[in-house]
């Protein structure tokens, strides 16, 4: 695997791909300057308002919102290492084969098997969970779902509709990650799994 200093360098190429305005240093106005460079006329009581109200409020709401997008991730990871201390407690009684099974119970499933209660029936349903969900797992939904129905897009077919009477070539659409355009071969993962067999060359 090849997917190391590789990566940060071809982030690297592309930022400067962008041109001298990705690497332009942000310039800090002050309230006064805004202010100065508004072209919308406004009254002394609109102004008055913007200055001393809206404009820091939305600046203090950055901060908060940033704040506020930490505090969950801290939460969930802390979430997640007592889920995995838990789950490593129950393999080291026997409870469970290995630690990753605790994923696939239900919190009710959980709490019989520390409570005691000795089922295999919940073993059967881990094992069958884990086949499941390696076919689930490659599921696409769409980005915005509206009501109860979440059909994924590729329910029946995973597969590539390649149109072999234009040289073989497909249309693929996306939201990019960096800017920049690019002319390559591509490779189509529908699986984390397969993270392994991606090969990056500079």
């Amino acid at each position: 695997m090849k997917l190391n200093l590789n990566c940060d360098l071809q982030l690297f190429q592309m930022t400067l791909r962008g041109g001298s305005e990705a690497l332009k240093k942000k310039e800090f106005k002050s309230i006064d300057d805004v202010m100065r460079a508004l072209k919308t006329p406004l009254s002394p009581i609109r102004k008055f308002f913007i200055k001393n109200y809206l404009l820091p409020w939305a600046r203090d709401s950055v901060g908060i919102r940033e704040n506020s997008k930490y505090f969950m991730i801290w939460m969930n990871d802390q979430q997640r290492q007592v889920q995995w201390k838990i789950a490593k407690m129950m393999v080291e009684e026997g409870l469970i084969p290995d630690a990753e099974s605790m994923f696939f119970l239900t919190p009710e499933e959980i709490q019989k098997l520390v409570e005691g209660e000795r089922n295999a029936l919940l073993l059967a349903k881990v094992r069958l969970r884990k086949r499941v969900y390696v076919k689930t797992d490659k599921y696409k939904f769409e980005k915005i779902i509206k009501g109860p129905k979440m059909t994924p897009r590729n329910l029946e077919d995973n597969n590539l509709k390649i149109d072999r009477s234009k040289g073989g070539l497909v249309r693929m659409t996306g939201t990019p990650v960096s800017g920049g355009k690019i002319r390559a071969r591509i490779c189509v993962s529908e699986d984390i799994t397969e993270a392994d067999a991606i090969q990056v060359n500079i």
